[in-house]
């Protein structure tokens, strides 16, 4: 899961990554992010399990967040432009010919496809 989480803005400063895990998970992958993000604000939800991690910059707690007040988290997301060059530049790197969705799908299970930028249509 620690490749497959995607971060968007929600507020300034603030970022917020929804994920669907088959277990849960988020007390073992939270200490990741907070190393890799010391200086941010973030929120990973795990929806299915409706648990959330909380990171404010210095100390991350673990607390219920229902799946409609994560659906209200991302609909307040306004990257539009962001959203439109990461697309872009994934379609621009990738090759046509060699497009092969069976390995991709064997290294990025489709399950997780969900909540990630690039696979989206």
């Amino acid at each position: 899961m620690l490749g497959f989480l995607r971060f968007k803005a929600i507020e300034k400063n603030v970022y917020y990554a929804p994920m669907e895990p088959d277990h849960n998970i988020l007390e073992l992958i939270t200490p990741h992010f907070v190393h890799r993000f010391q200086c941010e604000n973030f929120i990973i939800h795990d929806v299915k399990r409706e648990l959330a991690s909380l990171y404010n910059g210095s100390e991350w707690i673990v607390v219920y967040l229902n799946k409609e007040e994560g659906k209200r988290l991302e609909n307040s997301l306004d990257e539009g432009i962001y959203e439109k060059l990461w697309k872009e530049y994934f379609k621009s790197t990738a090759i046509k010919n060699r497009k092969n969705e069976r390995l991709q799908k064997n290294y990025m299970p489709k399950r997780y496809w969900k909540y990630m930028l690039e696979t989206e249509e």
